[in-house]
């Protein structure tokens, strides 16, 4: 073999070698892009890693189911408040923590919920009642939970009771079929026992109306008529 052919065939070798490179690094260059990109678009996370579903608690009456937040989580939990959602699909937000469904009040074009909550989250906030009107769109009224009130005593270093309540709900008084009625005991700001008694109806429009009632009224327990059970409740 001549010269001149022997520096072809090296000259060829060398070109083939060189295009099989540049075609592997160009293939290899294209699929690091892709790969970068789908990261930039969904960068993992430990939510998309391991996400958290939320607790479903039930409902009843015109409340489908109640949506909460898993706080005990470690998993980036998130303190947003609980979701309330209606039969009709509507949403209710901004009402509290650890909601639970008690019942309703009838009568008006919707109903009122009753509903237990906090107001905050790991604040030592008691327990809340709130009379939640749908058509306003608003918390028409708030009660401590039924049972006996504590609060830190500023001349001694333990808890005093300033309040004790009795919570009912349902046809509980003669010629209402659906009222909330509250019968409470509180300390008042003279330091001495009060005693009230509070109506809750609903209104045709399906706003709250409150009335007073005689604090020594009978309330008598039925299928009807049903009571919050009472608990001792603690406030920093």
């Amino acid at each position: 073999m001549n010269k001149t052919g022997l520096i072809g065939m090296i000259t060829m070798g060398a070109l083939i070698v060189g295009f099989f490179w540049v075609h592997r690094y160009a293939t290899r260059k294209g699929r690091y892009q892709n790969i970068s990109t789908e990261w930039n678009v969904a960068p993992p996370t430990s939510k998309n890693a391991q996400r958290v579903k939320p607790v479903r608690r039930k409902g009843g009456g015109s409340v489908d189911h109640i949506e909460a937040d898993s706080y005990e989580s470690k998993i980036e939990p998130d303190y947003t408040m609980d979701d309330i959602v209606l039969k009709n699909g509507a949403r209710i937000r901004e009402v509290g923590y650890s909601i639970g469904y008690l019942g309703e009040i009838t009568g008006g074009r919707e109903p009122i919920l009753i509903l237990q909550g906090r107001e905050c989250y790991e604040c030592g906030a008691p327990q809340t009642v709130y009379l939640y009107s749908i058509v306003e769109l608003r918390i028409a009224e708030s009660l401590s939970y039924p049972g006996k009130v504590h609060e830190p005593d500023s001349k001694a270093e333990e808890t005093i009771v300033v309040e004790d309540s009795r919570h009912y709900f349902g046809a509980c008084l003669p010629g209402k079929k659906s009222v909330y009625v509250v019968i409470s005991h509180f300390l008042n700001d003279q330091g001495k026992w009060e005693s009230v008694g509070k109506a809750y109806t609903a209104n045709p429009n399906g706003s709250l109306k409150a009335d007073s009632i005689d604090y020594k009224t009978q309330i008598t327990v039925s299928q009807d008529c049903r009571e919050i059970p009472p608990e001792d409740t603690f406030s920093d």
